[in-house]
């Protein structure tokens, strides 16, 4: 079975058309109103139509004038009437062509808000005054501080404003001014002003004081005010000369200042006419400046390099200028001595030019420390400090130690110099201990000793030419106690040295007067020296007890060497 389209089923149609028929009627009678949400506006130019309509609501029952079926851009559709807004929005020109949304008619001027709406009024929120000729920055409130409104200067429908208008305002304000105003500028206002307090379209170059530079940035009102009735064209009738300028450089500013920049000067000395100088600049020389023309040593671009041409001044006395610039100590004659024009260093010093043949009297305090007090020239030459070269016998200096006392060593001779050096140099040296008169040798050498040395005196032992070769000579020395010099080995003979060893050498002779083979030693010591000082024993092979008993009578016991000094037993 065959389902059925429920849309046309005939309990559907009779349903749309009780809904449908109604609404054709009401449509109908309504003039095709029946969807608007509300009325159009009656306002409209007085006296005037477009297309023969003379304002929106006499064609309010024709929707389509104005909007298109499925389509929100109605703007078109005003614009085909009102053409002269659309010549301004294509042309991006006043009034609607400067508006962001120009083309947006419905942004601004809302339809369908009654009969009595003032679609131009509704406009006035949405309006930027800016965007016009005229600015509403001065213009916001009148001279009594009460909001100006459009109607205060746009008295027609159009919104032009007529030129009366500003007058009338601003001569409440200030009658006389504005009666000279008008007659000096005629009553064009807006040719001139822009809202902004300057003028628009005023061109000051064809006045008599044509604007440039820092000028351009004034306000109008800076100059053109009644606080300044007589407008000067000079620059001192506003610019005082400033207290820098300290009363001398008058007042022709323009002499050296622009209109760009009052800090960039540029003084022409030349179309000024300015030779001279000192009646300019004598404030600004330094102390102890040289007091003729600047342009001696400047020119007129600045101060600084400067030149000074001592033969085109005629200057020839040094000291006149320069003695303020001479160093401590330094020499009091004319500077070129030693200077030229050009620069103070290099510089040259003849003394012979100079006629300078007193060394202290300049080089007193160049001296170093503990230096020789006589005549530099004994030593230095003109040319150069060093190297020197200094002449004992010329300078008659024979008392060394008026000039060496501070460079002698530690423990140095204290004698003169001379008796080891000569003048050619310190080393090599050469002590003539005959010529000094030095006998006395530790007097110098004590600290020269090793450990354990002869405390007699060095020429004991040593030449003067050199500490060695030694030879000591016991006997000039007196020395006959060998042990209060020299330390025995261990297990040493405890007698003199002198018992072995004789004074040439450490080599010895000992006479042994006992036979070494005695008895059953064969040539042992060990066998009779019992004791680390080679003490003597017969004890070793002899009976002690035998040999008391034996020797007992006579009272000899333990003196055995006394009657066997060669070991024989028939000895005395």
């Amino acid at each position: 079975m065959r389902r059925r389209d429920i849309l046309f089923s005939p309990s559907s149609l009779i349903a749309s058309g009780i809904i449908l028929v109604p609404m054709l009627v009401w449509f109908t009678v309504s003039g095709q109103t029946l969807f608007s949400p509300g009325h159009l506006s009656a306002s409209g130019e007085s006296g005037e139509s477009i297309d023969g309509w003379a304002n929106h609501a006499e064609f309010e029952p024709q929707c389509e004038l104005c909007h298109q079926p499925l389509s929100s851009d109605s703007a078109a559709l005003c614009m085909d009437c009102h053409t002269g807004v659309a010549d301004q929005v294509a042309a991006s020109q006043p009034l609607h062509g400067l508006f962001e949304r120009g083309g947006e008619c419905l942004a601004c001027h809302t339809e369908h808000q009654g009969a009595d709406a003032d679609l131009l009024a509704l406009a006035h929120p949405f309006f930027d005054h800016d965007l016009t000729d005229f600015s509403l920055a001065h213009h916001a409130s009148g001279y009594a501080d009460e909001p100006l409104d459009c109607d205060t200067c746009h008295t027609g429908h159009e919104y032009a404003v007529e030129v009366q208008t500003c007058q009338d305002c601003h001569i409440q304000d200030d009658s006389a001014y504005m009666a000279d105003h008008l007659a000096a500028f005629s009553a064009a206002c807006l040719d001139c002003h822009d809202g902004h307090d300057r003028f628009s379209d005023f061109d000051h170059a064809q006045t008599t004081f044509p604007l440039d530079g820092r000028h351009l940035e004034l306000q109008c009102s800076t100059c053109h005010s009644p606080s300044i009735p007589d407008l000067p064209t000079d620059c001192q009738g506003c610019h005082n000369e400033p207290e820098v300028h300290l009363g001398r450089y008058g007042i022709q500013c323009a002499a050296c200042h622009s209109t760009t920049d009052w800090l960039t000067i540029s003084f022409d000395h030349q179309a000024n006419s300015a030779e001279d100088c000192a009646a300019c600049h004598t404030p600004d020389r330094p102390a102890q400046h040289f007091p003729g023309q600047c342009s001696n040593c400047h020119d007129t671009t600045a101060w600084q390099p400067a030149n000074f041409s001592h033969q085109a001044a005629d200057v020839t006395d040094c000291a006149a200028c320069h003695e303020f610039n001479l160093p401590v100590s330094h020499y009091p004659g004319q500077c070129s001595a030693c200077h030229t024009t050009v620069a103070w260093t290099p510089a040259t010093f003849d003394h012979q030019v100079a006629g300078a043949t007193d060394c202290t009297l300049c080089h007193s305090l160049v001296r170093p420390a503990n230096h020789y007090p006589g005549q530099c020239s004994a030593c230095h030459t003109t040319t150069a400090w060093t190297p020197a070269t200094f002449d004992h016998q010329v300078a008659g200096a024979t008392d060394c130690v008026l000039c060496h006392s501070t460079d002698s060593p530690a423990n140095h001779y204290a004698g003169q110099c001379s008796a080891c050096h000569s003048t050619n140099g310190w080393l090599p040296a050469d002590f003539n201990h005959q010529v000094a008169g030095a006998t006395n040798c530790v007097q110098c050498h004590a600290a020269d000793s090793p450990a354990n040395h002869f405390a007699g005196q060095c020429g004991a032992c040593h030449s003067t030419q050199a500490w060695r070769p030694a030879s000591f000579d016991h006997k000039l020395a007196g020395a006959t106690d060998c042990q209060s010099c020299h330390d025995r080995p261990a297990n040493h003979f405890p007698g003199q040295c002198s018992q072995c060893h004789n004074t040439s050498n450490w080599n010895a002779s000992f006479n042994h007067r006992f036979p070494t083979n005695h008895g059953d030693a064969n040539g042992e010591c060990a066998a009779c020296h019992v004791t680390a000082n080679f003490g003597v024993t017969c004890t070793n092979c002899h009976n002690l007890n035998e040999m008391i008993q034996e020797h007992d009578e006579s009272n000899i016991a333990g003196r055995c060497l006394e009657c066997h000094p060669t070991g024989d037993k028939g000895d005395d």
